[in-house]
């Protein structure tokens, strides 16, 4: 008897600490990894056709660490989220990791209501800017560099930073004391990886002077969206191209303007168009109207975004007659899109 009662005890006290849940779901489509008490779980590893989720039963009861990254543009796991848990019998943690980034979390216990916790301050919410005065910091000793290019190898290592968060406003100011218009357009593609409220990033292109750094930054900022799989292109969201009697049309326009800067401007004005889908042979057609090499690699990267047929684009490379020019557009492409040939 004294047996069989020491048997259930022990089964009773083995589901007691066995029997916590922590689930973790990822909405959208983006790359993330989730560290849970020094194991690691790739989403790529969890896919259903709902979705992405993580589902660790019969767990331990006490603490449990969690943390979450998400692979950003420069191929390395970026820490967006981490909290410490304590685990209790029967009760379930539910952490969602929204398609724009945010995470949320939920504790139930005994089945009762999931309690929200996003505001617990034991953890951390997604993306916290630094306070004014790191960030002060970090920008007198930026701003006290003399030289340019000083000042510009400090912003960059302070946008290459993992544990550095940014707003938009923070990013814009260290950015305006660069002056160069491509050096600015570097550090804001690098920093988007960093600022905590996305949709506020297009402020930024006040910041700039010419129509082709604006439309390059925004390029990298849909691009950066719709990015799926770092590995892979199924970044890249085709269309179909437009007719054979409306490319003529667009053709024959930009052939008629008569001074070169004219037929620049049109083209651009084409490609810049998210309503026109081109096959890489009609955007080859269009570009080859311009003699210019800069002329043509400007277009080319202009192009890509709207090309149907992304496989093939490197056929637009024997427009260019320079290494350099292929070798530039083949990098752009790679750090905009992700994309590799």
């Amino acid at each position: 008897m004294k047996a069989i009662f020491i048997f259930f005890l022990s089964s009773f006290l083995s589901a007691s600490v066995f029997a916590g849940t922590i689930r973790i779901s990822f909405n959208g489509n983006k790359n993330y990894q989730a560290v849970v008490d020094g194991r690691t779980y790739n989403t790529n590893s969890y896919s259903t056709n709902s979705g992405n989720e993580i589902s660790l039963t019969n767990l331990q009861t006490g603490q449990h660490s969690i943390q979450i990254s998400k692979l950003n543009n420069r191929n390395s796991w970026k820490q967006v989220y981490s909290a410490t848990y304590d685990l209790t019998a029967n009760a379930e943690i539910y952490i969602t990791v929204n398609a724009n980034g945010n995470v949320t979390s939920e504790y139930s216990n005994n089945n009762e209501a999931y309690d929200d916790m996003s505001d617990n301050s034991s953890n951390s919410a997604y993306a916290t800017a630094m306070s004014e005065s790191d960030y002060n910091t970090l920008y007198q000793s930026i701003n006290s560099k003399w030289a340019q290019g000083a000042k510009l190898t400090a912003a960059r290592n302070a946008f290459n930073n993992n544990s550095y968060y940014f707003t938009t406003d923070q990013v814009s100011r260290i950015i305006r004391l660069v002056t160069n218009e491509a050096n600015r357009l570097e550090l804001a593609k690098l920093a988007y990886d960093n600022v905590v409220d996305p949709t506020n990033y297009r402020d930024l292109y006040s910041i700039f002077g010419k129509q082709a750094s604006i439309t390059q930054l925004d390029k990298y900022i849909r691009a950066t969206e719709n990015n799926t799989n770092s590995s892979n292109n199924a970044n890249i969201v085709t269309h179909a191209p437009m007719t054979d009697v409306s490319f003529n049309n667009i053709y024959n326009n930009i052939r008629r303007q008569w001074l070169p800067g004219a037929k620049l401007t049109t083209a651009r004005d084409v490609f810049n168009s998210s309503a026109n889908y081109f096959t890489t042979a009609q955007a080859k057609q269009i570009i080859g109207l311009l003699s210019s090499e800069e002329n043509r690699l400007e277009l080319a990267k202009l192009a890509f975004d709207n090309i149907s047929d992304p496989a093939n684009f490197r056929q637009l490379y024997d427009l260019l007659s320079t290494q350099s020019s292929r070798d530039e557009l083949d990098t752009y492409i790679r750090d905009n899109y992700n994309y590799s040939f």
